[in-house]
């Protein structure tokens, strides 16, 4: 294993932990509100490690074409999910998400001439149907959500979410070739602060237990860690296979969380999705 899949599984282990913390938030305060703040709190630590780091401000036009792009894709995905989940459940729309390993495969092969073997190529294809199936209610026929889908209302703005995080990671690759990992994940995290900042006015008196700011302060360090660390995987992973792992290694590890901490008992309906994530977590990483 080389030190960029290290890089990897570090970064997925902080996503993971950011996700926790975003389940118990997700209560108290709304999603833009915990948009900004985590973009925000993060900006400022990686703002603050790239100036100890003494690294150059990146100053080419193609990198803050690619930045800015980066930070409008996010702050789209951001605004987007929030209408998705409101107007459809999470059983109809959530499994769209598994589409990304193959969607960013495909655009980097396309973009940045990136060419998986065919290993990774199984390996993403299997995370990707084992994240399907996982995120598909049970009590569903596949070819009746199928049909819903296409009727629901929550579709176009989830096909949006999709379509921008996965166009995010190309982007952000390009631009990590003009800069650092530190200033390019705060110029990115500042950016998508700034643009959904208008979404927290009525969350202020909330936000002001210490309960929820120790949570929300932990989360900005996990989320500054997670996008580090990813940061420099990409640089030399191929972009499916970043992606791929993310979805595939995040998804075992919440159905091991959710059956040690929480007393899930993991259906046998779900076996197969995390046999099939877990053979492709398998293929992409060893």
């Amino acid at each position: 294993m080389s030190q960029s899949h290290i890089f990897l599984f570090l970064s997925i282990v902080g996503w993971f932990g950011v996700d926790i913390l975003r389940k118990i938030l997700s209560t108290r305060i709304s999603p833009l509100t915990l948009v900004f703040f985590w973009s925000l709190g993060p900006g400022i630590l990686l703002l603050s490690l790239a100036l100890l780091e003494n690294s150059i401000i990146p100053t080419n036009l193609s990198y803050w074409s690619a930045a800015a792009t980066s930070i409008v894709l996010n702050i789209i995905a951001s605004i987007a999910i929030v209408v998705a989940v409101k107007k459809a459940p999470l059983s109809m729309t959530i499994p769209l998400l598994s589409l990304t390993p193959l969607i960013v495969t495909s655009i980097s092969y396309i973009w940045l001439g990136e060419t998986p073997s065919l290993v990774d190529i199984l390996g993403i294809v299997a995370i990707t149907t084992g994240t399907l199936l996982l995120g598909m209610d049970e009590s569903i026929n596949p070819i009746s959500w199928f049909k819903s889908l296409i009727k629901s209302p929550g579709t176009v703005p989830m096909v949006i979410v999709v379509l921008s995080w996965s166009l995010t990671m190309p982007v952000d690759k390009i631009a990590l070739g003009y800069s650092s990992v530190y200033w390019h994940g705060a110029v990115v995290s500042l950016g998508m602060s700034l643009g959904t900042s208008l979404g927290i006015q009525k969350d202020w008196q909330k936000i002001k237990s210490l309960h929820t700011l120790s949570l929300l302060t932990a989360g900005s360090i996990l989320i500054a860690a997670a996008l580090a660390f990813q940061f420099l995987a990409m640089k030399e992973l191929i972009l499916g296979i970043v992606e791929g792992a993310k979805r595939g290694i995040g998804n075992l590890l919440t159905a091991l969380a959710d059956k040690m901490f929480f007393s899930y008992e993991i259906p046998k309906s779900r076996v197969l999705a995390l046999s099939l994530m877990t053979i492709g977590v398998f293929l992409i990483v060893l």
